[in-house]
């Protein structure tokens, strides 16, 4: 099931759609955001296009620019013309890998006019968020699993000094893997 910061391939390309004809082009944070996460879940449909694939880098990176410095007509006017190239891609019924590098190197030369910066990777980057969440999930069903052990243990009675042992021994090993698991996340972003 999809949550709006992970929308469907399809309500991904709507989305872009959606802000390819705007009328409005001061695109509001709450705009960026979902734009960002709808260019995000599109990476997953162009995995194995890499021509594809660099223009959603490149909107990316336009829409973090347009996040950091706010409204720019140049930024803007690419932004719109290169959503229009990513669904057209995703529109045509047949893959062209000439056609499709050939739009992505006349829109790189439009990027690098704009002046705006490739992210390193913003997909890859994506993936990882994608990941700590996952993480977080797991600890997060972990935690659930576990909430109800000390009333198990007051039902199961008496533990003989081996099992008070191997309980301690297991309780450490959980308490050591959660302090390394907090030492080695990253700090908060801004």
């Amino acid at each position: 099931m999809s949550s709006p910061t992970t929308p469907s391939i399809s309500t991904a390309i709507e989305q872009l759609r959606a802000e390819i004809i705007a009328p409005d082009w001061q695109l509001s944070p709450q705009r960026l955001t979902r734009l960002k996460a709808a260019l995000f879940k599109l990476d997953s449909f162009f995995t194995n296009r890499s021509h594809a694939l660099t223009l959603l880098k490149m909107a990316i990176s336009v829409v973090g620019h347009l996040e950091q410095h706010g409204n720019q007509v140049n930024a803007v006017d690419f932004l719109k013309e290169d959503l229009a190239h990513i669904v057209s891609l995703y529109e045509d019924d047949e893959y062209d890998p000439v056609k499709e590098k050939e739009t992505a190197d006349r829109a790189h030369k439009r990027f690098l006019r704009l002046n705006i910066y490739l992210a390193e990777d913003p997909l890859a980057s994506a993936s990882k968020v994608q990941d700590a969440a996952k993480l977080l999930d797991a600890l997060e069903t972990l935690v659930t699993e576990t909430a109800h052990l000390p009333d198990l243990l007051k039902l199961s009675g008496p533990l003989s000094p081996d099992d008070r042992n191997r309980a301690a021994s297991l309780l450490g090993k959980i308490s050591a893997a959660i302090n390394i698991t907090w030492a080695h996340l990253p700090p908060a972003s801004n």
